[in-house]
């Protein structure tokens, strides 16, 4: 499903293989109709060259049990058409989406549906970028910043693109930009104890 979402996006397909900062947000259709275009709005006005090295990447999605509402059937159109206004109003702004459908029953057994919501945008970007390398459009070796923002977000520093960037150049090192630093017990006498509550917590996850 991820694979055909990806090949179906023209704005995925048609990227060229210089994007290095990947936005991804969950976009909860039935109940971000009055928000999202305000925060694609606000993206829109990041500096224009972090802007062209950019993508943002939407998972538009629902419950199965929705499209029997017609209440939320009309805020999931609602949605997409604040999306595709989005597109017009700001052309600059690359805008992919995914649009996902969730089962009420599958995803209430594991504590709801924004972990799958997550989880498929972030392996559709991963995918993506596996893709564009596959196909000889960008280098193995070039890397992208993948972060994840709210789709009712209500300010933004303009420059945040920006800044994120050149954080990433200068503190390469930094978890954030690297991976979550793991510490195993094999550091307890530094890390009394962390590496013990470290471990049972990724047993858990």
């Amino acid at each position: 499903m991820l694979f055909r979402s990806i090949n179906n996006s023209t704005e995925l397909q048609q990227a060229s293989g210089d994007i290095d900062f990947v936005v991804t947000i969950p976009v909860a259709a039935v109940s971000e109709s009055e928000n999202i275009y305000n925060t694609l709005k606000l993206l829109a006005q990041q500096d224009n060259d972090d802007i062209e090295k950019s993508m943002v990447l939407l998972n538009v999605n629902w419950l199965d049990v929705a499209r029997s509402d017609p209440e939320k059937s009309a805020n999931i159109l609602r949605t997409m058409a604040e999306i595709d206004r989005a597109r017009k109003d700001f052309p600059h702004l690359r805008i992919a989406t995914i649009k996902r459908e969730y089962k009420r029953e599958s995803v209430e057994k594991t504590g709801g549906v924004i972990g799958y919501v997550a989880q498929d945008l972030q392996s559709a970007a991963l995918l993506w970028l596996q893709q564009q390398i596959e196909n000889g459009k960008r280098s193995p070796s070039q890397d992208a910043i993948i972060q994840r923002y709210d789709a009712d977000i209500r300010g933004i520093s303009k420059h945040a693109w920006r800044d994120i960037r050149r954080a990433s150049y200068k503190y390469p090192e930094t978890d954030i930009f690297k991976g979550v630093t793991r510490f195993g017990t094999d550091q307890y006498e530094k890390y009394p104890g962390f590496g013990f509550v470290a471990e049972i917590g990724r047993a858990h996850v």
